[in-house]
């Protein structure tokens, strides 16, 4: 048996189960899931999903989010993390400050203030609430200065997705973080993860 046969062999029997199980305990055991919109053959939750849970469909994870103990949020792509593994993810550095630490100011501030009052916000609310400000994106597009504020929040773990209505992330106050980890057990934790994860994603599409 060649080596790239017996690495084959060895990841299909660690990452797929031998039967089926319920949504929550394989997506517990997976810890993360990456979201992916394109839908030709399908996306990669999907792909990864239907393999490994009993009787799923497309769009289950999106429909069950709000009751998983998940957040959408980014490993080494975007997708669907476990909530345990937010002391690998935060704090995250921020480039726009001398320390690489994000506190909020400014508009910053007022809309995590404005979300811990409310509960769940949609953007649409921030934006009634604030005005309706235009600002250029990564992309070079225009964004609405407020949405940019929430997904800033929720990138540096202040804020997280509640749920999704249409298709747009609704927001709500995170929990406050414990104690950073030691960064060098951090960057080793996070170095395991995504070479698990990879690994599992390779067998989930194939």
């Amino acid at each position: 048996m060649s080596e790239v046969a017996w690495l084959r062999r060895q990841a299909v029997g660690w990452s797929l189960p031998r039967r089926g199980g319920a949504l929550g305990p394989v997506l517990a055991g997976l810890e993360f899931v990456q979201a992916d919109p394109i839908r030709a053959p399908a996306r990669a939750q999907d792909l990864v999903l239907r393999q490994r849970v009993t009787g799923y469909r497309a769009g289950d994870l999106e429909r069950h989010y709000p009751s998983l103990d998940l957040d959408e949020d980014y490993l080494y792509a975007y997708g669907f993390t476990a909530r345990r593994l937010r002391p690998l993810l935060y704090p995250r550095h921020n480039r726009h400050s001398a320390d690489g630490r994000y506190v909020p100011a400014g508009q910053a501030a007022d809309v995590l203030a404005f979300v811990r009052e409310r509960g769940v916000v949609h953007p649409r609310d921030a934006q009634a609430h604030f005005g309706h400000e235009r600002v250029q994106n990564d992309w070079g597009g225009a964004s609405s200065a407020t949405t940019r504020e929430l997904e800033r929040l929720r990138h540096h773990g202040l804020l997280r997705v509640a749920d999704r209505v249409g298709g747009i992330r609704r927001y709500e106050a995170a929990p406050p973080p414990g104690d950073p980890l030691d960064p060098a057990d951090r960057a080793r934790a996070l170095v395991l993860r995504v070479a698990r994860t990879t690994g599992t994603r390779s067998v989930g599409h194939t």
